[in-house]
Order: structure tokens, then sequence, then C-alpha cells
């Protein structure tokens, strides 16, 4: 296992061979990771639910589950069929 001193020298000699665009997208990947949801970005969406009536409640809930499976199923036939007729 090599040290971060070292890491961070391997890192900076691959930096250094990198075309502009792609230093642009190391800079953005690195933004990407440095940047963390804050709490009050999380907490700004509580209680949103709270001005819906329970029949709208209801029918955004109910059948959630089976919804989700229904749509899985449509996007994996969708996905297989146009990569079908790539390989085909």
């Amino acid at each position: 296992m090599i040290s971060a001193k070292q890491l961070k020298e391997r890192l900076k000699e691959r930096i250094d061979g990198l075309s502009e665009a792609k230093l642009r997208d190391m800079e953005a990947f690195m933004e990407s990771l440095e940047s963390k949801p804050k709490k009050e970005d999380l907490l700004s969406f509580a209680g949103v639910w709270n001005d819906l009536d329970e029949e709208t409640f209801n029918e955004f809930t109910n059948n959630l589950g089976e919804r989700r499976k229904t749509n899985r199923v449509r996007f994996l036939d969708e996905t297989s069929s146009s990569h079908g007729a790539v390989c085909g």
C-alpha cells in the first residue's frame, strides 16, 4: 500500500499529461466528490406531503411497489430490444 504522499505524487504526474478538456472533466469530477448535500437542503423537503388530502396521498402511494415493478419491466424490455437491434 502506498502512502498518501506517494499517491498524490502519482496523481500529479498523471494530471500533468492530461489535455485541457480532460483537466476540466477532472475538475468537475473533483467538485462532485467534494460537494455533499447540506442538512438544510434535505430538510427543505420535510412536510411537503402535509398539504395533500388523504385521497390524493393514497393515489400516489397505493400499489406503488407494483407500479415500480411494471415500470422496471417496461424499461428493461425497451432497453433489451434496443440492444438487440444493435447487436443483431
